[in-house]
């Protein structure tokens, strides 16, 4: 697991709202996040790790059929990424390598098993990289999944390296 100073210092943005793609900073609680600055579908680079979010989307229900979960009150957001390993050596993924916040800075941590879940229902092209690793020169999709209330405004997805301790940060925005 990362500290958490470490935890604050990699960052990517995903903003759902209302209208097309626009670049902007990111706050990050505990200070100010500053780095690159790309649009939704732009491959970003951070340490070793190449980042491309390809989508967010807000659904009341992930994973297969037969492992379905589902929110009573809230919704899921789903952010859809390729991942692509540029070290010499396997990268190992965990659940702080992404988080969500809204425009008051509240933590909404990704879930896991639901991540499994949605990674499962779309197919064989997606990888579940939260519960393992990604070999030098791979690439892969796949989703992360978090749960928030329905009345959230302006959520930033954080993605971070692999790389511990790395002062290195992506911010990506989007509108829909």
């Amino acid at each position: 697991m990362r500290n958490s100073s470490a935890s604050k210092t990699l960052a990517a943005l995903v903003i759902l709202g209302l209208m097309g793609i626009v670049v902007v900073g990111c706050s990050s609680p505990g200070g100010t996040a500053t780095g690159q600055k790309a649009n939704i579908g732009q491959t970003i680079t951070i340490d070793e790790m190449r980042f491309r979010v390809d989508g967010a989307a807000k659904t009341k229900e992930v994973g297969p059929a037969n492992n379905l979960f589902k929110v009573k009150d809230g919704d899921f957001v789903v952010v859809d990424l390729t991942v692509k390993n540029e070290a010499e050596t396997a990268d190992s993924f965990d659940g702080d390598m992404a988080k969500l916040y809204d425009d008051t800075d509240t933590l909404y941590e990704m879930n896991l098993e639901a991540s499994s879940a949605a990674c499962r229902a779309a197919g064989e092209d997606y990888k579940n990289v939260w519960f393992g690793s990604l070999e030098p020169g791979a690439t892969a999709k796949t989703k992360a999944v978090f749960e928030i209330p329905a009345e959230v405004k302006g959520l930033r997805c954080e993605l971070r390296s692999p790389s511990i301790g790395s002062e290195n940060m992506a911010v990506v925005s989007r509108r829909i």
